[in-house]
């Protein structure tokens, strides 16, 4: 049986659940036997938050990267995302209110990001 206090402790319980499994020694894929059922697992984080800071006013990341990073913090059970996108160094967000910032602030026109 699975519980937790809230839906997101739920989503990182499950999370716990799936890295205890190992299919990799089996050949097929098809069958993953867990091992020394029933298991009892109790996890709760030492920290109220745990997060990343990605710095892209400095160093520009591509969307795509981006995205791949906020799922990895899911499969770590991390729960802040910390985007430091402008700064005095670039610009690079294209708002809506003045584009002509990131026009003349950021690194790169290519190298922008849009609400």
């Amino acid at each position: 049986m699975l519980t937790s206090a809230t839906y997101v402790g739920f989503v990182h319980a499950l999370e716990t659940f799936l890295q205890s499994i190992d299919c990799r020694k089996y050949t097929n894929n098809k069958d993953c036997p867990m091992e020394g059922l029933p298991i009892k697992i109790k996890d709760e984080p030492a920290f109220p938050y745990r997060g990343l800071m990605v710095d892209t006013s400095r160093h520009f990341l591509p969307p795509h990267l981006l995205y791949e990073t906020i799922d990895a913090l899911m499969y770590n059970k991390m729960s802040v995302f910390h985007w430091h996108i402008v700064d005095e160094d670039s610009f690079p967000l294209i708002l809506e209110s003045h584009p002509e910032i990131a026009q003349y602030a950021a690194f790169h026109p290519e190298e922008t990001y849009t609400t």
